[in-house]
């Protein structure tokens, strides 16, 4: 089975998981790929695509993964100055891809 998925994805979610996942089925093998592109499966490059948000594919089966639940988190002085959520705007993010 050949997997793709988004990096932080794959490092955070799958891969701790993958060995787990493996175990009953011995002779599975996965061969995982990540990056911020998406999958090419008209190519026959990969089997799987783990995606945020829709897929770009055509002609491909969804199926929705459970909703994640994010939580912010920043300095207290920074917290401090964040009272609503326009005040955000003027402040350094790091976007999760």
């Amino acid at each position: 089975m050949r997997v793709h998925s988004a990096p932080n994805f794959a490092a955070q979610w799958l891969a701790p998981r993958l060995a787990q996942f493996l175990a009953p089925y011995p002779k599975l093998e996965v061969r995982l790929a990540a990056s911020t592109d998406y999958a090419r499966f008209r190519n026959d490059d990969f089997d799987i695509d783990i995606v945020y948000g829709p897929p770009r594919a055509e002609g491909v089966e969804v199926v929705p993964l459970p909703e994640e639940t994010v939580t912010p988190l920043c300095s207290p002085g920074l917290a401090k100055s964040i009272r609503k959520p326009a005040d955000l705007l003027s402040q350094t993010l790091i976007a999760r891809t």
